[in-house]
């Protein structure tokens, strides 16, 4: 089995169904999105939890690479449990010259998924 095809594999077991949504285009799939932690104490908003903090506004995104956000253009939106977000950041990450996944930061756009 490809690595890509694995990963994959585990995206849907592990993430969660997310609508990638460009210029009227609806695109389904599964990734994982879990709120950015910060390590540093410097914080500007946010919530302590009984996990540590956690700022509501960004979120990593570990999707398939098959859809990669930088070739996509911009003003794209990710659709999800967490409501609609931005991607403000984003990246491929490769194992022997082949892209594996595409992870990204999220912002989220304060509207409901």
């Amino acid at each position: 089995m490809r690595l890509e095809n694995l990963i994959c594999r585990e995206l849907k077991r592990y993430g969660q169904k997310v609508k990638i949504l460009k210029e009227g285009e609806e695109i389904e799939t599964f990734a994982i999105v879990t709120p950015l932690r910060y390590k540093n104490k410097m914080y500007l908003e946010g919530t302590y939890t009984s996990l540590g903090y956690v700022d509501q506004s960004h979120y990593l995104y570990i999707g398939p690479a098959q859809y990669d956000f930088e070739d996509m253009g911009k003003d794209i939106v990710v659709s999800c449990g967490q409501g609609r977000c931005v991607v403000k950041k984003c990246e491929k990450v490769f194992f022997k010259g082949r892209p594996l996944y595409i992870w990204a930061v999220l912002q989220s756009s304060g509207e409901e998924g």
